[in-house]
């Protein structure tokens, strides 16, 4: 349980080094207790999380967690994160909004007090277009983990989705501020400036992403 738990301290840090630790440590923890489904599960939401910093391709780290989250499921049917890692790549991999919101729903009906679980499904309704139910489980997945960067990023980049670019301009550049090293955040940012018609903003914000992402064909675009 403690490798479990340093697993899931490193993964929650999002920097690309601590992803690449929780998925070193998840696959000792299977190869240990390879019956133990939360670690199938947490390796699934490792690679999902993985592939946001340019280190793999997508198709190479869905095609990983699809396979940890079916073997987590099989162990255990009633795993929430397992429903969650599903969710997340029936929507943004297989294109199945319905089946990805149904597994979150599942998910929520086996643990409504789990804050990934509400921030990845406010997520998914925000790219819906259905800005005020992502309002509310943003909320509460705020006040399940407060302090929480990740949910406070994603947050501020939603205004953006609902049409509020000023609102997603201030929120995005305060946190600027505070994480200079979030690459999520110059991303967000720089659609918030093609939104407002700022193309030098934009551009500014998006070579920033792909130096902190270290993708070259991005950095020379």
């Amino acid at each position: 349980m403690a490798k479990y738990i340093a697993a899931r301290d490193v993964w929650a840090r999002r920097t690309p080094e601590d992803v690449r630790e929780a998925i070193r440590l998840y696959g000792k923890i299977i190869g240990e207790a390879p019956d133990f489904a939360p670690a199938r599960a947490g390796l699934a939401e490792a690679w999902l999380i993985y592939r946001e910093y340019g280190a793999v391709s997508d198709a190479q780290a869905f095609g990983i967690a699809r396979i940890a989250a079916q073997k987590a499921l099989s162990l255990d049917p009633n795993l929430a994160s397992a429903h969650r890692a599903n969710g997340f790549i029936d929507y943004w991999w297989d294109n199945e909004p319905r089946a990805a919101v149904e597994a979150f729903k599942r998910a929520l009906a086996l643990d409504d007090n789990d804050a990934q679980t509400h921030f990845w499904f406010a997520n998914i309704l925000a790219d819906l277009g259905a800005a005020k139910a992502a309002e509310r489980h943003y909320t509460r997945a705020r006040l399940l983990a407060p302090g929480s960067q990740a949910i406070a990023v994603e947050h501020a980049c939603a205004q953006w989705q609902a049409g509020n670019d000023r609102l997603a301009q201030t929120m995005m550049t305060e946190l600027k501020m505070r994480y200079p090293a979030d690459a999520t955040i110059s991303n967000c940012l720089a659609w918030v400036y093609m939104g407002l018609g700022d193309i030098r903003g934009y551009a500014r914000e998006y070579r920033a992403m792909a130096r902190m992402r270290r993708e070259p064909e991005a950095v020379r675009l």
